[in-house]
């Protein structure tokens, strides 16, 4: 057996992105995972910072495993393009 992929769970933010949370200057993120976008919801909850403006995810499913209330963007398509599209039509949006 040959591990060709592994996910390590992250347990902090580093240095530098915590400081931007910390200070609201984090305006939008994007999420390849519920996973990941739970996970990163745990660690804004321990951290007492809030979610950034806007959430950008590739499938519903993962739009799902966010919280209510967040401005949630989902791609059209759920694959690596359609995240990519979805993000040029709202950074040309301003």
């Amino acid at each position: 057996r040959h591990v060709v992929y592994r996910a390590d769970l992250v347990t902090q933010f580093l240095p530098a992105i915590s400081t931007l949370l910390a200070q609201g200057k984090i305006d939008a993120t994007a999420f390849f995972s519920a996973r990941t976008a739970e996970r990163f919801g745990e660690m804004l909850a321990a951290q007492k910072y809030n979610w950034p403006k806007k959430v950008y995810c590739l499938s519903e499913r993962i739009a799902a495993a966010l919280p209510a209330g967040l401005d949630v963007h989902v791609a059209a398509q759920p694959t690596i393009e359609g995240l990519e599209a979805l993000l040029i039509s709202h950074a040309s949006k301003g």
